[in-house]
């Protein structure tokens, strides 16, 4: 399996000898990211990083934790139900 932190953050999953066997496409961090900011009039532009503590007191400490913690478990989620999919170890 390769992932790729991209403009789109994309899952690809490709055998032994190179061939495709197929792939998962998302919205990459930036775009998600611009996506709120320029979506919700009022949201303001952030940048990613590690949301301190469990502070989400605050839009920018909100909106940091949900980019953050959401691509986690995006990320996760998707290795998850790939490796699933695929019955052969993947690395």
């Amino acid at each position: 399996m390769v992932i790729d932190f991209g403009t789109a953050t994309t899952f690809d999953v490709v055998d032994v000898q190179g061939a495709y066997l197929g792939g998962v496409i998302a919205p990459g961090i930036n775009l998600s990211i611009e996506a709120l900011h320029t979506a919700a009039a009022r949201l303001p532009r952030i940048g990613i990083g590690r949301p301190a503590g469990g502070d989400r007191h605050n839009t920018i400490a909100a909106m940091q934790s949900g980019v953050y913690w959401g691509y986690v478990a995006m990320i996760e989620g998707m290795v998850a139900r790939i490796r699933a999919e695929y019955a052969g170890s993947l690395k």
